[in-house]
């Protein structure tokens, strides 16, 4: 019994390609398709700034909020 013919795609690589250029890993696969892979490295360092300037706004409001409170102490009381 014969064996249908099955269409190859133009860019899959030949073996000896394959041999020569082996791929490292599914983010060359998808670099090699032409695809971007995700860069969740960027992503991280963006929440990461993100949680910085949440941090450094509260500690701000705080500080503020314990500035005022020391005005009010240190302020004489009228009797």
């Amino acid at each position: 019994m014969p064996r249908a013919a099955v269409s190859v795609p133009a860019s899959r690589p030949s073996t000896a390609q394959e041999l020569i250029y082996p791929t490292h890993g599914c983010r060359d696969v998808l670099r090699r398709h032409g695809i971007k892979p995700h860069d969740h490295a960027r992503d991280n360092r963006r929440h990461i700034k993100e949680l910085q300037q949440q941090v450094s706004e509260r500690k701000a409001a705080a500080e503020a909020e314990a500035a005022k409170a020391a005005s009010k102490a240190a302020r004489p009381r009228a009797e």
